[in-house]
């Protein structure tokens, strides 16, 4: 028997009927989900090594939560049918950093995985699955069932950044008006949805967001280029230089049109034109080429205008 025909022996017959038996389904190879009567969603997953072999397989395990509203505005802001599933990984709201149990006896391992040679117990290995599910649907349920952990865990860290504040946004409406924290966050999200627009059909939400919470209007950007990338401010003075260099050749707009054409006046004024003497300099040039003008044929031999 291979490593992978033990590995799907693994799953079949050990850790799905565990998660069955508390009240997960399943989805296709290695996915299991469960709808919370919160209306949030709970979703664990063992994920394959690419390299793996008949011999070996590596596999590790993934849990993520979708706090109530937040599937639903995430389908609304990017236009996902919100009638789907959400993902497990995808820019989960709450994503589990959960350490799996010690290798034990058994051979060496990658850290935070596991690891199936000819020298393992499966039946072991699915106890010690089994036992990191039963860990992370505790902690996920308490997440998504809670609001006020879950807008912590979102907001309260420095790796929160535009999709766990419109993540947070989306658990405190979905529990009802009023949150203490619903201006702070809405103020914390125009700040760095502004300095880098992404997604731009994000601004009627902010604008929204913004006169819920009885703050005042603001500017904000009516548009997205690559050429706003941070990494790419890092290398040009503004995004207009970055353009002009090619970087940055579409634009992307709040209503989800998008062209190749620059925003009237973005790139400021046209480049001055040269002026008249240096123009006649280069008309004079041209008439001395031995009549090119009259052939009808540039110096390459294109019948180009000069």
């Amino acid at each position: 028997m291979t490593m992978p025909q033990v590995f799907d022996g693994l799953v079949r017959e050990h850790v799905a009927p565990a998660l069955k038996q508390r009240g997960l389904r399943k989805k296709g190879r290695a996915t299991w989900w469960e709808r919370r009567s919160s209306g949030g969603w709970v979703l664990l997953a063992l994920r394959n090594d690419k390299w793996n072999s008949a011999d070996e397989v590596q596999f590790w395990a993934e849990a993520v939560g979708w706090p109530p509203g937040t599937w639903e505005l995430v389908g609304e802001i990017l236009g996902v049918d919100p009638a789907r599933q959400p993902y497990v990984a995808a820019n989960a709201p709450i994503a589990l950093d959960l350490r799996i149990p010690d290798a034990g006896a058994g051979p060496a391992r990658p850290e935070d995985a596991w690891l199936l040679t000819a020298g393992v117990d499966p039946a072991a290995v699915a106890v010690e699955v089994t036992a990191w599910f039963d860990e992370a649907l505790r902690r996920l349920r308490a997440d998504v069932d809670d609001p006020d952990e879950a807008v912590r865990r979102l907001v309260d860290t420095d790796r929160a950044r535009v999709w766990e504040h419109v993540h947070a946004l989306a658990t405190m409406q979905a529990a009802g008006p009023g949150h203490p924290r619903f201006v702070e966050v809405v103020e914390r999200l125009t700040e760095r949805w502004a300095a880098d627009p992404r997604p731009i059909t994000l601004r009627p939400f902010v604008e929204r967001w913004r006169a819920e919470a009885g703050l005042p209007p603001v500017d904000l950007p009516t548009f997205w280029t690559p050429s706003m990338l941070p990494h790419t401010r890092e290398r040009f003075a503004t995004p207009q230089d970055a353009y002009r260099a090619g970087i940055g050749r579409d634009f992307h707009y709040a209503d989800g049109t998008s062209s190749t054409e620059p925003p009237p006046g973005w790139l400021g004024a046209a480049p001055p034109a040269a002026p008249a003497r240096r123009r006649r300099w280069l008309l004079a040039r041209w008439s001395r080429r031995g009549g090119a003008e009259e052939s009808g044929q540039s110096r390459h031999g294109t019948g180009a205008e000069p």
